[in-house]
């Protein structure tokens, strides 16, 4: 691994800022920029050299989100039946148009979503399901926004509790007890922030947890009920740093706490397995430096640590599938040489796990790719690609299972510049959240596939 302190690229991804270079670790997370990608389609293994990150502090190429979730789905029932919608539906389910013919097979069916709009403008950025159906939350220039669907289908726009206007969600999760969102206060930089709770992912209520300092970039369902963790994104791994976890038994009240366990602990990513909460990312060194290393804990307080030798340069995304967890993000260059589009060779961008605590390597891609979020389906996952630059290449998202040497390209025809944030899998159906933009105007959107993937 290399010897960085990272910050947390998925807080980063969620907030939209991996589109521009930014100096001095500044993140203009209130600002929206464009994000230029080509059609041109890439074969199966569908992957491509992840170019620059925006918003990514340098290093990030080789170091570690916007954000957030993310194992997103419980299949638990919900003992809550009060499920009113507080709007209308903003818009009505359209077809959308058939990729290009240009796509190369194998690829994954083209005929079979639906993109839907979700607002004027904005962006949709986290999303999950629950026993009382899926809920998405974005953004735009008022304020936080959300959806909410019984079947993935049919969307109605929430009203959500009034707050400040820089507030934007950094992870959202679901289980029997109701549903959880991390929100974040973001200007130019992103501190503090809230934790908001829902009994049936409509009718949403701000806790009496307000949060100063860190950002609450990591939220899971499981353990004790639920886990947030909040981290000081440009600290994490100095000396004397540690993640602030907060507990909850039900979602509507939280104990903070400074575990001991993680002291000088980078938290890239987590995510529940069953009763399980498990946590990937790295530790420091007492010389200096870090190595990979994973958390187990059955009550957000006593976590036990794994070290690992995954060479994993950064974790986006953690998911769940009732038998193994998945690990998608960044690799380290093989041979640990090299940056950007100069590393060498094929790279690892996901990682396979078991138990939580000892990780192989599940897929590579050739030279500095990146999968950004990632959610299971009834017979394998699917990821979203980190997009690069011009003339780029990458789909705008992969399917595939774990021992598949290459993932089938999801070719998505939304209409304008695609930009996905997020992906979460509900009722058979993948939801794959973002924004698509016709000119200057990012519209949030979601974009349903009826078609099984992979």
């Amino acid at each position: 691994m290399p010897e960085h302190d990272e910050f947390d690229e998925r807080l980063t991804q969620r907030l939209r800022a991996y589109e521009s270079r930014i100096p001095d670790g500044e993140i203009p997370m209130t600002q929206t920029q464009s994000t230029s990608r080509s059609r041109s389609s890439l074969a199966a293994g569908g992957v491509i050299a992840m170019g620059a990150l925006a918003g990514v502090v340098l290093a990030l190429v080789l170091l570690n989100r916007p954000t957030d979730e993310v194992g997103d789905s419980s299949p638990s029932p919900s003992a809550s039946d009060d499920a009113s919608a507080s709007t209308e539906a903003s818009t009505s389910p359209t077809q959308s148009a058939a990729p290009s013919a240009s796509v190369p097979a194998p690829s994954a069916p083209t005929e079979s979503y639906t993109t839907i709009v979700l607002g004027d403008s904005g962006s949709a950025t986290v999303a999950t399901s629950g026993p009382e159906g899926a809920v998405i939350l974005g953004y735009d220039a008022n304020g936080p926004l959300g959806w909410h669907s019984p079947d993935g289908r049919l969307w109605l726009e929430l009203t959500l509790p009034e707050g400040s206007a820089d507030l934007r969600p950094m992870a959202v999760v679901a289980s029997d007890l109701g549903y959880v969102a991390a929100m974040a206060h973001c200007t130019n930089e992103c501190g503090g922030g809230e934790l908001w709770y829902s009994a049936d992912g409509v009718n949403w209520f701000d806790t009496p947890m307000s949060i100063a300092g860190g950002v609450v970039a990591h939220l899971a369902a499981g353990g004790p009920g639920f886990v947030a963790i909040a981290i000081e994104p440009f600290a994490s791994g100095s000396p004397g740093v540690t993640p602030t976890v907060f507990t909850s038994e039900t979602g509507q009240s939280w104990e903070p706490g400074q575990p001991s366990d993680l002291l000088e602990s980078n938290i890239h990513a987590l995510a529940s397995m069953g009763d399980m909460i498990v946590a990937v990312g790295t530790q420091g060194r007492p010389e200096g430096g870090s190595f990979d290393a994973s958390w187990t804990t059955s009550d957000g307080i006593n976590w036990e640590r794994f070290d690992e030798d995954s060479d994993r340069a950064a974790v986006f995304d953690l998911a769940w599938n009732g038998e193994q967890l998945l690990a998608v993000g960044q690799g380290s260059c093989p041979g640990g040489v090299g940056l950007g589009l100069q590393c060498p060779g094929e790279a690892n961008i996901a990682w396979q796990s078991a138990d939580g605590r000892t990780w192989q390597p599940a897929l590579a891609d050739p030279c500095c790719s990146g999968l950004s979020s990632v959610a299971a389906t009834e017979t394998g996952w699917v990821a979203t690609v980190t997009p690069g630059e011009p003339p780029d290449p990458a789909p705008p998202a992969v399917a595939g299972q774990v021992g598949e040497t290459e993932w089938l390209a999801v070719e998505i025809d939304a209409g304008g510049e695609l930009l996905l944030q997020s992906v979460a899998t509900h009722d058979g159906l993948t939801l794959f959240v973002g924004e698509v933009r016709q000119g200057d105007t990012p519209q949030p959107v979601v974009i349903v596939f009826d078609a099984q993937l992979p």
